[in-house]
């Protein structure tokens, strides 16, 4: 009886470490403690535990997560949510922070990222479709990356145009 006590306060504190490190979904965890061969008796019992001490947080989880992903990694709401699926949270939690972004702003990110990407090219019918891809890769909408391409190149023209009157 007294090894298993071991074992346990062992294991949690394994655990508590993985989770102070970055925040992770209740899945990651339960994924993480499978690999670590834990009991499902025992895993729920450190999951209630967790939860008890804020170490685990599907809330807080997702709200940093779609925040750091637009953000830093500009991703596209498309690949935040497959993401986001794949680690366990639910669809509703998921929609309730894709959705707290204006469209106004997640264009921002989209805008930024065609420039960034766009910089040191020539943008000509070959280099737009390797733009297309670049962005669909990173999860944006088909519709919104055609338009925006499309307002880019224009904007540019008119920038060359311009620059040809002077």
């Amino acid at each position: 009886m007294q090894q298993k006590n071991i074992i346990s306060v062992q294991a949690i504190e394994k655990i508590k470490r993985y989770c102070a490190f970055q925040d992770r979904s209740e899945w990651e965890v339960r994924h993480r403690m499978q690999q670590y061969q834990f009991p499902e008796k025992e895993e729920n019992k450190i999951i209630d535990e967790l939860k008890a001490e804020n170490y685990i947080d599907d809330y807080r989880f997702t709200k940093i997560y779609v925040k750091s992903k637009l953000g830093y990694k500009q991703w596209g709401k498309r690949k935040i949510r497959y993401e986001l699926m794949q680690k366990g949270v639910d669809p509703e939690l998921i929609e309730h922070f894709i959705n707290s972004f204006t469209q106004e702003e997640y264009l921002e990110v989209m805008r930024n990222c065609i420039v960034k990407w766009a910089y040191s090219r020539v943008m000509n019918p070959g280099t737009c479709v390797k733009l297309y891809r670049f962005l669909f890769a990173k999860g944006y909408e088909p519709d919104l990356i055609k338009e925006e391409i499309k307002n880019y190149v224009s904007s540019q023209e008119q920038i060359v145009h311009s620059k040809k009157q002077s």
